[in-house]
């Protein structure tokens, strides 16, 4: 571990704690980081140097929010189509010449 932390950890419901995890999977769901992130030395460090009371969401809480935010983007999109006669769907999935991913989806 890069910096070792003097300070104990803000609980789990602890507001600033638990804005902090949403902010967390946000990041990781809008870069489609992998899940290990959250195990990787090098981002505990920074999250413990930022912020020596934070800590990292715990991976089976990555996976339950994700999945929740999967289901209520679903629930509304499916809301938001059930008024259209026809639906026209599209996807693409590409690497740019800098090795950056990339990927659409297009209804």
């Amino acid at each position: 571990m890069y910096f070792q932390s003097r300070f104990s950890p803000f609980p789990s419901a602890r507001p600033q704690q638990q804005a902090f995890n949403e902010r967390q999977i946000d990041m990781i769901i809008s870069n489609l980081s992998l899940a290990s992130i959250v195990d990787d030395e090098a981002y505990v460090s920074m999250i413990t140097a930022a912020n020596p009371r934070l800590s990292v969401v715990p991976r089976t809480t990555l996976f339950r929010a994700t999945k929740r935010r999967f289901r209520d983007h679903q629930v509304r999109v499916r809301a938001a189509l059930t008024d259209e006669d026809v639906c026209h769907v599209n996807s693409d999935m590409w690497t740019s010449t800098a090795n950056e991913d990339f990927g659409s989806f297009v209804a």
